[in-house]
């Protein structure tokens, strides 16, 4: 299994964002946690492990929104993200073009509970 994280045409970086994303849609808390914390150690960025959340949310809505605040409070723990202050970014724009719009996925119910739980969500 730890072959499958080793850089190759994608990083191990970007393996363990798409891990942690997969992760979100999926409801595995251990999963979540373990992969953000090992994107994290090999150079993520609070603000890709947030965007990486936001294409979760895109395609698991409910259960990605959901999953997500364990990984805000996650980063809030580890002082990477101000509590106050927390933004997901929005989906691609090019995502319309491409036939889909975030709303088929049941985001925005999604995106409507983050305010709910203390979350600000960009547009």
């Amino acid at each position: 299994m730890a072959e499958t994280y080793k850089d190759g045409s994608l990083t191990g970086k970007t393996k363990r964002l798409m891990a942690m994303a997969v992760a979100l849609t999926h409801g595995c808390r251990g999963c979540i946690l373990f992969q953000a914390d090992q994107a994290l150690a090999l150079g993520a960025t609070a603000e890709e492990v947030l965007e990486a959340c936001a294409v979760a949310i895109s395609i698991g809505g409910t259960m990605g929104s959901a999953e997500t605040v364990r990984v805000v409070a996650f980063l809030q723990e580890r002082g990477l993200i101000d509590q106050f202050d927390i933004r997901l970014p929005s989906p691609a724009p090019e995502s319309a073009e491409a036939g889909w719009a975030f709303s088929d996925c049941g985001a925005p119910a999604a995106r409507a509970s983050l305010p709910a739980a203390g979350i600000a969500t960009a547009r």
